[in-house]
């Protein structure tokens, strides 16, 4: 029988990946909380703070691209993961059109990372 599942012990501070890294699992917080930042030419920004329940890297999962934002754990954290292998067969029963809708809502969030990125970069700010 193949292992799908593990769990590890991440501390505050402790870096869970890398923005820009290869993505080979995805991850279900069942205890503490993650935050999840994106590289700026001004230094890290802040996209939210996860907590029990909610799963994170699973893009990477899907379209075999690297991450585009980085995971720090914020505080004790107790993270499962789920590798490719158990993803893959969860997605095999799934709709064919449910599978190509998650594509493309995939697609859409990295264009708007993106963008988000290059406006960062031109110092531009939405509010004068």
């Amino acid at each position: 029988m193949v292992k799908f599942l593990n769990r590890k012990v991440y501390y505050g501070g402790d870096l869970i990946f890398q923005e820009g890294a290869q993505g080979d699992c995805a991850y279900l917080i069942e205890r503490g909380s993650v935050r999840i930042s994106k590289r700026t030419r001004d230094g890290d920004v802040e996209l939210g703070i996860l907590g029990p329940g909610a799963i994170f890297g699973e893009m990477a999962l899907i379209d075999d691209s690297p991450r585009m934002a980085s995971a720090v754990a914020a505080e004790e954290t107790v993270l499962t993961f789920v590798n490719h292998a158990m993803f893959e067969k969860k997605m095999e029963g799934v709709d064919p059109f449910i599978r190509a809708l998650i594509h493309i809502l995939v697609r859409y969030v990295r264009s708007m990372g993106e963008k988000v990125r290059r406006l960062s970069d031109h110092n531009f700010d939405p509010m004068p």
